[in-house]
């Protein structure tokens, strides 16, 4: 423990160094990483985006998903710090678990993480907002809903009714905020 609190410390004390080599690993979809990809866009960092692929043998059954190249990575070891899963970002041989982790790790290291323990705890309550509405669309269970009909009408009042009052709510929390 105590050699990776030291690697994790240094990073903080110096930075992410401009020719680091970054590498993200995650599935070929949006979900726990996006957030993370949209931080290296923000920043103008480049990384490799790493992507496995996934297919279904039975579309939107999850009990036939297909994830070869996933699977090889995670039985050969490459996923053992993260127990198994994605994802993970990869600098310069240190490995950081956890979409959360992660996202803190580089909100701090691309200077976007506030410049005083205040602000810092604001960024960090914002995005405790932003996973309370993720989790909120996620109760839904819209993700694995069989029945079209019904994950149509839950869309439409998600993004119709929803989210745009969740979504206001956030902003009115932004400390300084007059909105967009």
């Amino acid at each position: 423990l105590k050699d990776f609190v030291g690697l994790q410390h240094r990073a903080r004390q110096s930075g992410i160094p401009r020719n680091a080599g970054l590498t993200l690993r995650y599935f070929d979809a949006r979900g726990a990483a996006e957030t993370v990809r949209l931080l290296f866009a923000a920043a103008g960092k480049e990384y490799k985006d790493l992507r496995y692929p996934i297919s279904f043998g039975t579309p939107g059954d999850f009990s036939t998903i297909i994830r070869k190249e996933f699977e090889e990575d995670r039985d050969a070891g490459k996923m053992d710090i993260s127990m198994g899963k994605v994802p993970v970002l990869d600098v310069d041989g240190f490995s950081l678990p956890q979409s959360k982790a992660i996202e803190r790790y580089l909100a701090r290291e691309l200077g976007m993480m506030g410049s005083t323990p205040m602000e810092e705890a604001l960024v960090d309550a914002m995005a405790e907002h932003v996973r309370d509405i993720n989790d909120a669309y996620s109760r839904k269970g819209l993700f694995f809903m069989k029945d079209q009909e019904k994950k149509a009408e839950l869309q439409k009042k998600w993004y119709e009714e929803e989210l745009p009052l969740l979504l206001s709510k956030l902003e009115t929390a932004l400390p300084g905020s007059d909105g967009f």
